[in-house]
């Protein structure tokens, strides 16, 4: 997994800095999280509760202030900061007899097209999930054109858990006992992407998610 080349970190030294002056009116922020990263959307509206910030769910990337995705995006044009990570998995059914699969294992599966037996689940392509799966995992290689398309990691987790046949993609924030885990890469960034420097309440949002 390639390091992402824009990467920053918020320095806030409460030693340094002064404290936080909250206002008495919320100022409001339009937030964006991809399907995959909703936990983190959920703490965003926890640090807003503490910071008394007003978060409004934008409908797109374009319209966030701040946009929560897995991973770098393949042309990066705006400021990253790191808030947390993720593990990006390759699932099975628990009955399935698949464990521990190499890279030439995984692109083998979700690229052929002649073994009707196995079921392939994947992602949209341009969701950040898949984007970084087919970039890191696949290479080369395109998904077969008999995979099935998971709308949300919801209903990745039913496909995997209800057919023994099946293979899928989810990350660990969202595995459960109804999916094994047959190839992994750990640690893979989840990133506050912002148009512009982050001031004020975008600020004090985002040192707020690298705290937790």
């Amino acid at each position: 997994m390639k390091k992402v080349i824009l990467l920053m970190i918020l320095a806030l030294s409460t030693a340094c800095s002064p404290p936080v002056t909250l206002q008495s009116t919320p100022e409001a922020i339009r937030i964006f999280a991809s399907d995959i990263t909703q936990p983190w959307l959920q703490t965003s509206y926890d640090c807003a509760r503490t910071l008394q910030i007003v978060l409004y769910r934008a409908d797109s990337p374009a319209e966030a202030q701040i946009n929560i995705r897995l991973g770098e995006p393949q042309s990066l044009n705006s400021l990253a900061f790191q808030i947390g990570q993720d593990d990006l998995l390759v699932v099975t059914n628990p009955q399935n007899p698949a464990k521990n699969l190499s890279p030439a294992q995984v692109r083998k599966i979700f690229s052929q097209t002649s073994d009707e037996e196995t079921l392939v689940w994947v992602f949209a392509p341009e969701s950040d999930v898949q984007e970084i799966f087919s970039r890191e995992v696949l290479q080369d290689s395109r998904v077969t054109s008999l995979a099935r398309l998971a709308l949300s990691p919801e209903q990745m987790q039913a496909a995997i858990g209800k057919d023994q046949n099946s293979v899928g993609i989810l990350t660990r924030h969202w595995l459960t006992n109804s999916q094994q885990v047959v190839f992994s890469i750990d640690n893979i960034p989840v990133l506050a992407l912002t148009p512009s420097e982050p001031v004020g309440a975008i600020k004090n949002l985002i040192a707020c998610l690298q705290k937790k």
